[in-house]
C-alpha cells in the first residue's frame, strides 16, 4: 500500500513538472508570435522579399503556438489519466490490505469466555492402528464447527482422591481443600 502511494505522489509530481515544462514553450511560442507580428508591421518599408519572409515567419509561429497549446492540452490529459491510472493502484492496494486484513482475522480462533483450556484431539491426522490421536499444533487444518479447544467450567469440578486410613480422621463433609 505505501508503494502505491509512493507511486500516486511521484506520478503527481511528473505530471506538474511536465506541466510546467509545456506552459513554459506555450510562452515560448506566444512569445515568438509576437515578435513575428512586430517583425510583419514593418513590412510595407521593406522588400517583398523580407516582407513576404515575415509573413511566413508569423504562420510558422502561429502553427508553433497552436502545437504547444494543443501539447499541453494533451499532456495534461495524459497527466490525469497517469495519476487515476495510480490512484486505482492505490485503492486496489488498499482493497487487497483490507481483505487479507479480514482473512486473518477470520483465522483466529477467539474464546467466547476466559478460563484454562483443554487442546483437543486432532481428528483430521492420518491414524495407523494403535496410534493416538496428537493434539492440535500451530499450523493444523481445522474446519468449521470443528472442536479445538474446551473451555471447562473451573466452578463445578468433581475430584476423585486416594486418602490413606490415618487421614481419614482429620476429613469432613464440605471442608475446602486444595488441588494441585
Amino acid at each position: 500500500q505505501a508503494e502505491a502511494e509512493q507511486q500516486v505522489v511521484q506520478a503527481q509530481a511528473l505530471s506538474e513538472s511536465t506541466q510546467e515544462e509545456t506552459k513554459v514553450a506555450a510562452l515560448q511560442a506566444e512569445s515568438d508570435l509576437k515578435l513575428a507580428k512586430l517583425e510583419q508591421r514593418r513590412n510595407p518599408l521593406l522588400p517583398p522579399i523580407v516582407s513576404r519572409q515575415n509573413d511566413i515567419a508569423v504562420q510558422q509561429a502561429e502553427n508553433r503556438l497552436r502545437q504547444a497549446e494543443q501539447d499541453l492540452t494533451n499532456k495534461k490529459n495524459n497527466a490525469e489519466a497517469g495519476i487515476a491510472i495510480q490512484q486505482a493502484a492505490l485503492n486496489r492496494a488498499k482493497l487487497t490490505v483490507e481483505t487479507t486484513r479480514k482473512m486473518i482475522e477470520s483465522m483466529t480462533i477467539k474464546a467466547k469466555s476466559g478460563g484454562y483450556v483443554n487442546v483437543q484431539p486432532n481428528t483430521n491426522t492420518n491414524l495407523f492402528w494403535g496410534s493416538q490421536l496428537l493434539p492440535f499444533q500451530i499450523g493444523d487444518t481445522v474446519r468449521p464447527g470443528m472442536a479445538v479447544v474446551q473451555i471447562p467450567d473451573m466452578h463445578n469440578w468433581e475430584v476423585s482422591a486416594n486418602v490413606s486410613e490415618l487421614d481419614r480422621g482429620h476429613l469432613s463433609v464440605g471442608q475446602k481443600v486444595s488441588v494441585s
